[in-house]
């Protein structure tokens, strides 16, 4: 038992250890389960303050975003407000009530040649353009002030401060507006001015535009009814007399009086043609020389009826045969040249000088100077010279005539040459047109003209003009084909010479001498001769030609030469007395004989078909003709080897004159390939004209028709028999 006391003690004594240990451990869990449940509440606590947290960190990075992303669009706008204050093309100024400049556009700033921010806008403005731009923009400013609503004006301004001397005018839309806080009241005014000059200018120009196409119409009218009434009236005269010179006379004058209307018309056409871009150029081979001497034969006669003198001079330098559109260059010069003649007096002198400025890889750049004395150009008549539709002052039309399409046709022509055109002129003391054009050499081998040599080596040239300019221009002339030549400006100083060298072999004498003219100095040089073949050539300007052709005959003179002179006319003359030219072949001056040889001609107009019989009568050529382009293909049909050529006119009924020729091109028969076909038709367009060849044509001639022209054509494509 003893033993079991302390086993007993031991195990009560665990016992008890356990149930300490035990209900220390059940307070210890108490314990703990009460901490767990303020953790919990901790937690919750925590979980909600972290959502806080995170919401208000949020919150606080989206407002830092927003105020990064603000200043960033702030900046943006400062950026973009700058950058359209600086580039408005318009001017623009915000005022505050006080009409104090609060903000402005870069280009107000220089326009007022200040910073204008901080300065009240009446001064600034005042400053700038005068008190009375500044009473008017007052008044603005008092209305929209008061009534609180928009008010526009145009004005011209003239600013002081840029435009040094000379006032320079601007013309502005101006527009001021009322602006106002964020209570709707009234904070200042908004001033917005759009420049408007080059509209107003614009506006201007279309104007003087309209009024000089209306002037020009009617200037038309009288250009056009004159010359109809010219060849109306005479047409009435010379059917109602019998006098046979009285007929004639009504003849000149009806075709001096057709002349002018087809050039009216040619000039209407050529601008028509300009204004809708399709003016061309066609180029050729041409002899510089003889297109001078073609445009000089159109204004001849009105210089006859003013007694007026040409001279010219062409720089040797120039190719003889140039590779350009020599009508059109023709036309330029002739239209200078008629200008020069109408508003120079009578008895005034005129001169054309052709010179050679620059060639490079064969184009050669040409200077052409028409000088006169007539009644100059004032400066103001100087900037509208060259405009469509417009002469120098209107009061020109009335007293000269023209159309006023001259200069500006001329313009496009030589701005299509690759030159240019302008004029030197003082009011009262005539004027020098200028123009350069650029053209090719021709590729063709040069036209030879020689004397026998021993002639070029002995012959000696006297030549007598009171004109220092015209001997200098002859002396050349005559020099550059190897022949001596002597100059004197008077009859006395002509027999000194003549006396002193009694070898000359050609005088070239001017007909109106000072004391000893031309026909008494030819007296006395053949009272003298030493020579048995001497040469006397007088010289007569064409105004006296007609006049004194006669006389001078009956004086004893048997060689003429015309002014102004070209090498070519002067060449002629020797040659043909002394020397032999070796040339190519030129269409003969005489009627040709055709007989034997048949034509046809298809015209529908029966007037037309008589002009062409009648101008073709005294060449004895056969003509067969049809009045329309389907009865001209069932003649030719029937007999193809009979005909020669075909005139064929393009507007026809039926049949027109392209459908004709390409059904004639398709024919199965060797004949239709071959045989000539030239378009006789008013269509004289570069268009027209392409439009012939595609149709398989060979060439083209012009309505109203050329006899000259005519008898080219018959020479190339039938020949004389």
């Amino acid at each position: 038992m003893p033993k079991q006391a302390p086993c007993a003690e031991r195990w009560m004594t665990k016992m008890s250890s356990n149930e300490a240990i035990n209900t220390t451990r059940a307070q210890k869990g108490a314990g703990r389960l009460d901490t767990r449940g303020e953790l919990n509440v901790l937690k919750h606590k925590y979980a909600r303050l972290q959502k806080e947290y995170d919401k208000t960190l949020f919150l606080y990075r989206q407002a830092a975003a927003m105020r990064e992303y603000n200043e960033k669009e702030k900046e943006k706008q400062r950026r973009y407000n700058k950058m359209l204050r600086e580039n408005c093309p318009d001017d623009i100024v915000l005022l505050d009530k006080n009409l104090t400049v609060l903000l402005c556009t870069s280009s107000v700033n220089i326009r007022f040649e200040r910073e204008v921010v901080g300065g009240a806008i009446l001064d600034v403005v005042k400053d700038a353009f005068g008190e009375d731009f500044m009473r008017q923009l007052e008044t603005g400013l008092v209305d929209v002030l008061r009534a609180k609503e928009a008010y526009s004006f145009d004005t011209r301004l003239y600013n002081r401060l840029m435009i040094d001397g000379d006032k320079q005018a601007f013309y502005f839309s101006i527009r001021l507006s009322p602006t106002f806080d964020d209570n709707e009241e009234l904070s200042g005014i908004l001033i917005l001015a759009h420049d408007i000059t080059q509209m107003h200018n614009a506006n201007v120009q279309a104007e003087e535009a309209t009024r000089a196409k209306s002037n020009f119409l009617a200037n038309m009218s009288h250009e056009i009814r004159t010359p109809l009434n010219a060849v109306i009236g005479m047409t009435g005269i010379g059917k109602s007399t019998a006098d046979i010179e009285r007929k004639n006379y009504c003849f000149e004058k009806i075709e001096e009086a057709s002349t002018h209307l087809l050039g009216i018309i040619n000039d209407i056409l050529d601008m028509s043609k300009i204004e809708a871009n399709k003016f061309e150029l066609s180029t050729g081979e041409f002899n510089f020389e003889k297109m001078l001497q073609r445009a000089i034969s159109v204004i001849n006669v009105r210089m006859d009826e003013k007694h007026q003198a040409l001279s010219v001079f062409v720089d040797k330098n120039i190719p003889k045969t140039l590779v350009c559109d020599d009508q059109r260059l023709a036309q330029i010069i002739t239209n200078l040249l008629g200008n020069a003649v109408k508003f120079t007096p009578e008895g005034g002198s005129i001169s054309l000088n052709a010179k050679l400025l620059d060639e490079s890889d064969g184009v050669y750049k040409i200077q052409i100077e028409v000088t006169d004395t007539g009644i100059g150009i004032s400066p103001e008549q100087k900037a509208r010279l060259f405009n469509s539709f417009q002469q120098a002052e209107s009061n020109t039309v009335r007293k000269f005539g023209g159309t006023g399409l001259g200069l500006s046709i001329s313009k496009s022509i030589v701005e299509m040459m690759g030159g240019e055109i302008w004029v030197e002129s003082e009011l009262g003391k005539g004027s020098t047109f200028f123009f350069t054009a650029n053209v090719k050499k021709s590729a063709a081998k040069k036209q030879e003209y020689r004397l026998r040599p021993a002639n070029r080596k002995t012959l000696r040239v006297l030549a007598v003009d009171e004109d220092p300019e015209v001997l200098s221009y002859l002396d050349e002339i005559i020099k550059g084909f190897g022949i001596k030549c002597d100059t004197a400006i008077c009859g006395e100083d002509a027999l000194k010479l003549s006396e002193q060298n009694n070898n000359y072999d050609i005088f070239f004498i001017d007909w109106k001498l000072p004391k000893i003219n031309g026909a008494e100095l030819e007296g006395l040089l053949k009272s003298k001769r030493h020579k048995d073949d001497q040469l006397i050539v007088m010289m007569i300007s064409s105004a006296d030609w007609s006049v004194l052709e006669d006389e001078a005959a009956k004086a004893g003179a048997h060689k003429f030469i015309q002014k102004p002179l070209f090498s070519s006319s002067v060449f002629d003359i020797i040659n043909e007395h002394f020397g032999k030219k070796q040339q190519a072949m030129e269409v003969h001056e005489d009627i040709p004989d055709y007989s034997g040889s048949c034509i046809l001609l298809a015209e529908d107009i029966e007037i037309n078909r008589e002009i062409v019989l009648s101008m073709l009568e005294d060449t004895k050529l056969e003509i067969d003709c049809a009045e329309n382009g389907s009865e001209a293909v069932h003649m030719f049909c029937e007999t193809p080897d009979k005909y020669k050529m075909i005139f064929m006119d393009v507007q026809m009924p039926e049949m027109d004159g392209y459908e004709a020729a390409q059904y004639i091109r398709s024919l199965n028969l060797p004949q239709a390939k071959k045989i000539p076909i030239i378009a006789m038709t008013a269509n004289v367009f570069n268009e027209d004209v392409e439009r012939c060849l595609a149709a398989g044509m060979d060439g083209h001639i012009g309505k109203p028709l050329d006899f000259s022209k005519i008898m080219e054509v018959l020479h190339e494509f039938v020949g004389v028999q």
